[in-house]
């Protein structure tokens, strides 16, 4: 592994809070990371290997959360036949940004045969928040991706829910040079925020996208047949995209209500893809 510095860092802007950027290639049947630039607040931790070539690589955020004017940049590229599983040290916590939001821009590159995991730990945007988050990928027909975010509402003073100010996350796919997907995502809370044609009286929200997946007729019923026999409590749904690929959106109760339905999904891709089941993440 190697660490440099960014190539325009004597002239960068002093605007940033934090940014990394990571390669990720294979060498000698497993992935290492080829090189990794870290600036400000975040980190990398070093790679996990469990069972099997693909390391487990957690994003360290040093400070104790994101507050007003905070600005985030993260780029993740994935060479030729590189797999790996990415995550959060823990929750992104929003503090108060009643006039400039908290901003994160996220790069996914994926070349042929990679496959990236990617599973940050939940969004809290607490009393008075503001966030923005932008994603833009852009990978090979023969890459794979699993993309996901939670988003549960912070405590306030007075107890209620949903007091933060807004939470806005675009995401956009690119596959061989092709739109295929562009999703915005825009949480303003309100009066009636929490009833019909909005939250529709849930309280956490959860969104997957699958990459790379060919989704069936018979794929898509068992899979909702197995989110059913979990016995949650939330609304759960489920489209095909293009590229091939698909998107599962959750409204739930609990974050461990997405959580579980987001390890079904991911155990049905995983069983397919690597033979094996994905490791849950213990973090506390």
């Amino acid at each position: 592994m190697s660490t440099h510095s960014w190539p325009d860092s004597e002239a960068r802007s002093p605007k940033w809070t934090g940014r990394l950027r990571m390669e990720l290639a294979e060498r000698r049947g497993r992935t290492e990371i080829q090189s990794l630039v870290e600036e400000g607040a975040l980190r990398l931790s070093r790679p996990v290997y469990g069972v099997g070539p693909d390391p487990q690589l957690y994003l360290i955020h040093v400070g104790g959360g994101c507050v007003e004017g905070d600005v985030y940049e993260l780029t993740v590229v994935c060479h030729t036949g590189s797999r790996a599983v990415l995550t959060t040290q823990s929750a992104t916590k929003v503090y108060k940004s009643p006039v400039r939001p908290v901003t994160q821009s996220l790069a996914i590159e994926l070349a042929p045969g990679g496959c990236l995991d990617f599973r940050p730990d939940v969004i809290i945007p607490y009393e008075d928040a503001r966030y923005h988050q932008r994603t833009h990928v852009r990978m090979s027909s023969s890459a794979r991706l699993l993309y996901s975010e939670i988003l549960t509402p912070g405590w306030s003073a007075d107890g209620q829910w949903f007091r933060y100010s807004e939470c806005r996350s675009w995401l956009t796919v690119w596959v061989d040079d092709r739109p295929v997907l562009y999703d915005h995502q825009w949480l303003c809370p309100g009066a009636t925020f929490s009833g019909l044609g909005q939250m529709e009286g849930y309280t956490h929200y959860g969104s997957l996208l699958v990459m790379g997946y060919e989704l069936s007729h018979p794929t898509h019923n068992v899979l909702a047949e197995s989110v059913q026999n979990l016995g949650v409590q939330g609304c759960v749904g489920l489209s095909p995209l293009p590229g091939p690929g698909f998107m599962v959106r959750v409204f739930g109760l609990s974050t461990d209500e997405v959580e579980q339905v987001f390890h079904v999904v991911r155990g049905r891709i995983w069983r397919e893809w690597y033979g094996a089941m994905p490791q849950r993440l213990r973090k506390y």
